[in-house]
């Protein structure tokens, strides 16, 4: 019988900016609500309502058009666009032409002298004038319009998550020729109601822009272990049963300690079950977002300290039960100890379950390049993240593979990305071997000569998120500078699902 733990903690905690979802289809989307949006713990929790899809327009090789056809896995990033217009004597390149209600949600690019930037212009509900007009590297540097954490740049990555919403369509612009990039993007159904940005708006968001701000920068405060940390052996589980539901675990934490952290990390597992469904299965280091080896981060969802404790504030509705599991599949024991919070949960039609998955393949083969599956997943939820742990036996760079991501049976991808880096948020294989953690993405183990050895990086998304209502599938192309090695991948998959998902 696994043994169950007598204790847990339980707390009402209120998330800023929490809802219970009364009256949201109601609403309009604003700049300040998305900002809300952002930090509501709970939001991401529930279906989304009003609901939308998300997709990216990127500069992605137009060479690939399909699995079964040549050139799928074309690697000609650079330069692409959707096509050139002449408006009032400048000649443009289009980059994004998304048509109904939605908003720019996530921009990346590189920063550096190859790219030579240019004027982004925005026009906005089918304007035939430009709304906005902003120097594209100074606006991905923070230096126009808002700074950190909205826009930032990490080991030659500038990524700018500042939402800009708009009523009816939105056409973006450079004047020179694009170099890489990405605009992650929402499209909200027919008849919803979205305020489109004005640059004025900025300036009654502010105490919404400091809030949110503040919110996803704040480091939470180390929490002491409930109890002294006793020896988990091989083979064995420890169980926490939750508080009866409907209820919400609001914090996850594992205090673990080893003479082989990196070997603990991977052999104990975090399991959790919730309303009697299978929902986690992951190595605690990879479901902390450590990766291998105790690799301190700090992100808006998840916490790792360079003493042995983590934890994870990803909110995990559920209905009637749950449970949550340390299991040791390893061969030494390894001492921890872990509890939870919960507070109580409004449970309705659109709350979802929270899942984790773990996938691991040693050797993958360089040659010839596939498409690695990250996840496959059915039934109705959202996609909320990942992490992935590489080791490259050679320096030469690994990660020129670009993410595929398809919803609900696409034949062709509607994320398809530009590299493995870029998805991540950097740049150019991270010449500088640095290490850095953000709110919504960060690297937190690269070990080097340049790309030698093991690699570590997370990806967490908001406003972001893709909602799916039949299925997702991610997969991350193997592209690598040199071919015939072999690498190791490890990938932790992220998301919400109604009951009954697989």
């Amino acid at each position: 019988m696994i043994p169950s733990l007598s204790w847990f903690a339980l707390a009402l905690l209120a998330p800023a900016f929490a809802g219970d979802g009364a009256g949201e289809t109601d609403r309009t989307i604003t700049l300040e609500s998305l900002l809300r949006e952002i930090v509501d713990r709970d939001a991401v929790a529930r279906f989304p309502s009003p609901r939308y899809s998300c997709a990216q327009f990127s500069s992605y090789d137009r060479q690939s058009v399909a699995p079964d056809q040549p050139n799928w896995f074309a690697n000609a990033d650079r330069g692409q666009f959707i096509r050139e217009e002449d408006n009032d004597g400048r000649h443009e390149f289009v980059l994004m032409d998304a048509k109904g209600p939605g908003a720019v949600c996530r921009v990346w690019t590189p920063i550096g002298p190859q790219n030579k930037g240019g004027t982004l212009r925005f026009y906005f509900d089918g304007a035939a004038q430009p709304s906005l007009e902003v120097d594209f590297l100074r606006l991905m540097t923070g230096q126009a319009w808002v700074g950190e954490p909205w826009a930032a740049v990490r080991e030659a990555g500038g990524n700018f998550y500042l939402p800009i919403p708009y009523a009816d369509g939105c056409k973006i612009t450079l004047d020179e020729k694009p170099f890489y990039y990405h605009f992650t993007y929402r499209t909200y159904e027919p008849g919803t109601r979205v305020e489109t940005f004005r640059i004025e708006a900025l300036e009654s968001a502010r105490a919404a822009l400091a809030a949110a701000a503040d919110a996803l920068t704040r480091a939470p405060a180390p929490a002491a272990a409930p109890r002294p940390l006793a020896d988990l052996a091989p083979g064995e589980t420890r169980a926490m049963d939750l508080p009866a539901g409907p209820a919400a675990v609001r914090a996850f934490r594992v205090w673990m300690q080893s003479p082989d952290m990196q070997k603990a990390l991977r052999d104990v597992f975090v399991r959790a079950e919730f309303d009697g469904e299978p929902a986690v299965l992951a190595p605690a280091g990879d479901f902390f977002g450590s990766g291998l080896g105790l690799n301190p981060l700090s992100s808006w969802s998840r916490t790792v300290r360079a003493d042995g404790s983590m934890e994870c504030r990803w909110a995990m509705p559920y209905q009637t039960s749950g449970r949550l599991c340390l299991e040791n599949r390893g061969n030494a024991p390894v001492s921890c100890v872990f509890d939870a919070q919960t507070s109580p949960w409004t449970w309705d039609e659109r709350s979802m379950h929270f899942h984790a998955h773990w996938r691991i393949q040693d050797p993958v083969p360089t040659d010839p390049r596939i498409d690695w599956n990250y996840l496959e997943t059915q039934g109705e939820g959202v996609y909320i993240g990942d992490n992935l742990a590489v080791f490259n036996p050679v320096a030469a760079w690994w990660g020129e593979g670009d993410e595929k991501i398809y919803v609900d049976g696409e034949s062709f991808p509607s994320h398809f990305g530009t590299g493995t880096e870029d998805y991540y948020g950097y740049a150019w294989g991270g010449k500088n071997n640095g290490v850095f953690s953000m709110p919504f993405n960060g690297q937190v183990r690269c070990d080097g000569p340049k790309s030698q050895g093991h690699t570590t990086l997370y990806r967490e998304r908001a406003l972001d998120a893709i909602p799916f209502r039949k299925s997702l599938r991610f997969d991350m192309e193997v592209l690598h500078h040199t071919l015939g090695v072999n690498m190791s991948y490890a990938a932790a998959t992220f998301w919400y699902a109604r009951p009954g998902a697989s």
